[in-house]
Parts: structure tokens; sequence; C-alpha cells
């Protein structure tokens, strides 16, 4: 449970971060 957490803030935190540096 607590791993697929993670998978899921990390896929929503790739596209704040390539916004955040584009």
């Amino acid at each position: 449970m607590a791993g697929g957490g993670v998978v899921l803030i990390g896929l929503q935190l790739i596209p704040l971060l390539s916004g955040l540096f584009s």
C-alpha cells in the first residue's frame, strides 16, 4: 500500500518539477 502511494506521489511530482524547470 505504502509503495503504491509513493509511486502515485512521484507521478504527480514529475510534471510539477518539469513545470518548475521549464
